[in-house]
């Protein structure tokens, strides 16, 4: 069984990727950190709490991460008109937001642990004995303070695998995506690391969207699990439809679940093409993912996932959710 650390951000998609990650039984969670992005991290921390109390998980430990990026001084004023543009004052306001906090489900008693992700990762990193691979589904300040503090733990990093990027598609500035504007620094520092990284962007989510009757699909396995997730989706729909309308009516990308899925299924992403990427760090192009087309000169840095095998998605999804009952009985 192949052991993950998750670092997230939880809102909707993280959720929907502890589920899977859990719920799948092909997969050893070792640990879930919290990060500053869609959530402040420590909300983040006890949206993950409670999802791993509806799945009766709550041995998985949780660790509070980062509260505020690498080097962006002006983070919270920038993240604020961010907020402005694209959410705006609806009467529905709390319904059309991609990420809220889930006070809807039932609280966890176990509470995050008492030393920072940080201190995790380097104390788990030097002892362990097998590599093993990151999950990263929010900015990737964690993980790149960790290089930073001790550069050495990239051999013992199987693989760490990033829902972050756009290489034609944007969606929190003309040029950036979410995790990597919030602290493009970390993501550089992480792709070029040389740690073996893959980039789940935006191209490939897009790609693997789900619709509002497989939302209902989902739901009608008839427990709480699939209930929860069906909810996450439709929330993301509505979110979608306002914001950023995708190519099929009702429906939305679950970003974070397709970046999870690529370690139950390798072939749910095509197209994966080994590149050379950097990072913009000003301007227009903060936080923007450069891709050099060139054929010479760069050497390969990381491994990107330009599109997505749909069906594959839905149905590994749909699949994972329809077990669920028996997966935690």
């Amino acid at each position: 069984m192949k052991k993950i650390i998750m670092d997230v951000d939880t809102g909707s998609d993280d959720a929907l990727a502890i589920m899977l990650a859990i719920l799948s039984k092909k997969l050893e969670v070792e640990a879930i950190c919290s990060v500053e992005g869609s959530r402040p991290a420590e909300n983040a921390a006890d949206n993950t709490l409670r999802v791993l109390h509806l799945l009766n998980r709550e041995d998985i430990p949780v660790y509070k991460g980062c509260t505020a990026p690498m080097v962006k001084s002006i983070y919270k004023d920038r993240l604020n008109i961010w907020e402005e543009r694209y959410r705006p004052e609806y009467p529905i306001r709390e319904r059309v937001r991609f990420h809220i906090d889930f006070d809807y489900l039932e609280p966890s008693e176990a509470g995050y642990q008492n030393i920072t992700a940080l201190e995790f990762y380097l104390d788990y990193l030097r002892r362990s004995e097998e590599k093993v691979t990151i999950v990263a589904t929010g900015p990737l300040t964690n993980i790149g303070m960790l290089l930073r503090a001790e550069p050495r733990v990239v051999d013992r990093i199987e693989e760490i695998v990033v829902m972050g990027g756009g290489y034609d598609i944007s969606n929190v500035s003309s040029s950036a995506e979410a995790n990597f504007w919030r602290d493009p620094e970390a993501a550089s520092i992480v792709i070029n690391s040389g740690c073996n990284v893959l980039l789940v962007p935006l191209d490939a989510t897009h790609k693997a969207y789900i619709t509002a009757a497989e939302a209902d699909v989902i739901e009608k396995t008839g427990n709480d699990i699939a209930a929860f997730a069906a909810k996450l989706i439709r929330q993301r729909i509505l979110a979608h439809n306002i914001s950023q309308p995708l190519e099929e009516p009702e429906s939305a990308a679950i970003h974070d679940a397709l970046a999870l899925c690529y370690l139950l299924d390798p072939e749910v992403l095509r197209d994966v093409r080994e590149v050379h990427c950097e990072i913009g760090l000003r301007d227009f192009s903060d936080g923007q993912t450069i891709i050099d087309p060139r054929y010479y000169d760069e050497q390969h840095n990381c491994r990107f996932a330009f599109s997505a095998d749909r069906k594959r998605f839905i149905d590994l999804v749909t699949e994972t959710f329809r077990k669920s009952a028996e997966v935690i009985s």
